[in-house]
C-alpha cells in the first residue's frame, strides 16, 4: 500500500515561521505515522516543502529503523530546496533526502496557474492508495489548494486520514 502525506492549508513559508500548535501536531504526526507503519501502507510519499511535509518526511524516516518493510519517496520539483545551502531546512532536507528510498522529479508546470506544490501532492495522490491529509483548524484558510486536493482524494475513491 502507499501512503501521501500532504499538509494542506497550512504550510509554513520559511523554517522560522510557526505552524499553530507546533508541538502537539508533532506528537500527533508521530502516533499517526506510526499506527498507519502498522496498519499496511508500506511506501510513503512526500513533496518535501516546509512545515508538515518535511516533518512527516523526518519521521517516516526515523520509523524506517523500526519498520524494515517501509520506503519514505520523495516527490519534488525542479526548484527544491529554494533556500541557500546554510540554511537549517536545507540541512533537513538534504538529511531527509539521504533516507529516501527514491527521489521522483517532476518538471511540470501548470497551464492553469495551478501552485507548484499543488501539482506534486496531485501526483502523489494518483500514486496513492491512502492519503494523510492534515488541515488547518482555522475555517478562514479554506484555500483553493485545500479543496482541490482534498476533492481530487475523494473522486479517486482513496482512503483519507485527516488530523
Amino acid at each position: 500500500m502507499k501512503c501521501a502525506l500532504l499538509g494542506v492549508g497550512i504550510q509554513a513559508s520559511s523554517p522560522d515561521e510557526a505552524i499553530g500548535d507546533s508541538d502537539d501536531l508533532l506528537i500527533c504526526l508521530i502516533h499517526k505515522i506510526d499506527e498507519l507503519c502498522q496498519k499496511g501502507p508500506t511506501d510513503f510519499y512526500t513533496n518535501l516543502r516546509y512545515g508538515v511535509n518535511l516533518w512527516c518526511a523526518e519521521i517516516v524516516a526515523v520509523l524506517k529503523m523500526e519498520y524494515l518493510n517501509i520506503s519514505l519517496h520523495a516527490v519534488v520539483s525542479a526548484d527544491q530546496p529554494p533556500c541557500a545551502d546554510g540554511d537549517i531546512y536545507r540541512w533537513r532536507y538534504d538529511d531527509v533526502i539521504k533516507a529516501c528510498d527514491s527521489v521522483i522529479c517532476l518538471q511540470e508546470e501548470s497551464d492553469d496557474g495551478t501552485d507548484p506544490a499543488s501539482l506534486l501532492d496531485l501526483y502523489m495522490i494518483k500514486l496513492a492508495d491512502t492519503v494523510l491529509a492534515v488541515n488547518s483548524n482555522d475555517p478562514t484558510e479554506n484555500l483553493f489548494d485545500t479543496d482541490t486536493l482534498l476533492r481530487c482524494v475523494d473522486i479517486t475513491q482513496k482512503q483519507i486520514v485527516q488530523l
